[in-house]
């Protein structure tokens, strides 16, 4: 019988590398062989343990999972992704058409998205640039199809290629850097924006101040746009300080969080946004259902008010006679219904595909409403309802494919989630529902990169990276695929991989 003395004890720092090393371990007096790693590569694997890492494999989706991603420099192009959404209707309603600003927000998104390329180590691991979801993919596809048969397809091309590289870049960081560092982010960008949205009204009131009619519009007059150029604008970033600051805060503390929502309640109030404020209100109410109320049919009574509450705006002029007039009249509400009327007529005559993405609006004398609009119709940009656009661009197949991938599927998925995700459900709930709203009388569904589009894509990339089944929030540097590859009978998230690997072993 062996001496029990004379068999080596193995070290505790190495138990639980692998089977092989614990069962194999050498006597002192021999010589190290293959299976005694070296002290650096001890220290390696031990941290792969400390962070439940994976492997120096390649996984079911072709990634390398222990590759490191350079998390400080995604966060800094995450910054500098929000600065330029934040501030592209400043550059876009300061250019005064000259294009210059066109050419200084692709260049930006471009490198933005390519030091994301770097950053994840794309040439490594390509399935880690494949983080949109399918069905998201799946109308992004559609669009690209239209260029063929686009009225324009120089200017749908270019649209296009903006629309994927700001929603790409979206899904790439944010799954990267994680669900808790991408809120704090926004919420300091929205933050100093709103600042910055008051100094420009107190500093140089005619410069951030509507004192000129656009497009026939009186009601302009006197509203409130800061530095967003546009009193739509502002009430779109108002709403979205309000929701973010108001739902799942982190670490604001809490006297900061109900001045930023004061404030940025008081000047969209000034700014005058009819659809910002009314539909803020509305997504509100159901996220709040989502977060104060619990019982066992939770899920369809939200569903049931998402469907009440867009029911109702989609049926304004019949169940509210009274602003029909107001809707018709240029000087109250920007004519709506005579865009509508416009828009309506191209789709009757082209039912099935369309104008191509991006070519409807904008394209020079080859533009539709030229043909079927008429007055300071033929002046406006966009037809004031975001699935109209899209219907008319890109047909109903394509607006189908839209809707399901950009609301059906992460209302879906957030409404699947347990009680302990209720701040992340209230807080993505609500975002979902002010663009399902929002697009209603205002058009920035799969537009480019304006800031609904482009936080519309946010959302639904924070949505993928939200663990439902953990208290906490987890950060990035998982696999990007990890929500989709994860093995069904993986130990759960609360216990250590390291721990897990332990019991197993003394069990067996």
């Amino acid at each position: 019988m062996t001496d029990r003395a004379a068999v080596p004890v193995p070290d505790r720092e190495t138990i639980g590398t692998s089977e092989i090393e614990v069962a194999g371990s050498a006597a002192p007096d021999m010589p190290p062989g293959p299976a005694d790693p070296s002290p650096a590569r001890r220290t390696v694997e031990r941290r792969k343990r400390v962070a439940g890492r994976r492997q120096d494999t390649a996984d079911s989706a072709g990634q390398l999972a222990d590759r490191p991603v350079a998390e400080r420099a995604l966060r800094i192009a995450f910054g500098a992704f929000l600065v330029l959404v934040l501030f592209g209707p400043y550059m876009t309603y300061t250019s005064q058409g000259n294009g210059f600003e066109q050419v200084i927000r692709q260049i930006g998104y471009t490198l933005i998205a390519l030091a994301s390329i770097i950053a994840v180590r794309g040439w490594d691991a390509p399935a880690r640039l494949l983080v949109i979801p399918p069905p998201l993919m799946l109308a992004i596809a559609w669009c690209a199809l239209s260029i063929v048969w686009a009225i324009d397809p120089a200017s749908s091309g270019r649209r296009f290629i903006l629309l994927f590289i700001a929603a790409w870049t979206a899904f790439i960081v944010i799954r990267q850097i994680g669900y808790r560092t991408t809120i704090t982010m926004i919420q300091g960008a929205l933050i100093l924006l709103l600042a910055a949205n008051y100094i420009a009204v107190l500093v140089n009131p005619l410069g951030s101040i509507h004192q000129v009619m656009l497009d026939g519009d009186a009601s302009l007059l006197g509203n409130w746009y800061g530095l967003m150029g546009h009193k739509n604008m502002a009430g779109i970033v108002c709403a979205l300080t309000i929701m973010f600051c108001g739902f799942d805060r982190g670490k604001l503390p809490r006297a900061v969080q109900i001045v930023v929502i004061l404030a940025a309640a008081f000047f969209m109030w000034k700014s005058n946004s009819k659809t910002s404020l009314g539909v803020c209100i509305i997504a509100l109410g159901v996220a709040s259902t989502a977060v104060y109320y619990r019982f066992r049919y939770r899920s369809l009574a939200i569903g049931a008010m998402i469907a009440i509450a867009v029911g109702l705006f989609a049926l304004q002029n019949i169940l509210f006679p009274m602003l029909e007039q107001a809707l018709n009249t240029p000087i109250t509400f920007t004519g709506r219904t005579a865009i509508w009327d416009a828009v309506w007529a191209f789709y009757l005559d082209h039912p099935v595909l369309g104008a191509g993405y991006g070519s409807f609006w904008q394209i020079g004398p080859a533009s539709p409403i030229f043909r079927y609009g008429k007055g300071w119709v033929q002046l406006v940009s966009e037809a004031h309802n975001g699935y109209l656009d899209l219907l008319a661009a890109v047909g109903p197949i394509g607006l189908a494919l839209i809707i399901a991938g950009a609301f059906v599927a992460p209302v879906l998925r957030i409404l699947a989630w347990r009680q302990t995700r209720r701040d992340s459900s209230a807080l993505l709930l609500s975002l979902v529902i002010f663009f399902i709203g929002h697009n209603f009388t205002e058009s920035s569904l799969f537009d480019r990169d304006t800031i609904g589009q482009v936080f519309l894509m946010i959302t639904i990339a924070l949505a993928m990276v939200v663990n439902p089944r953990v208290q906490a929030a987890q950060a990035g540097s998982d696999d990007l695929f990890d929500w989709a590859n994860r093995d069904a009978n993986a130990e759960p998230e609360t216990m250590p991989a390291t721990a897990s690997k332990r019991v197993r072993r003394r069990r067996s």
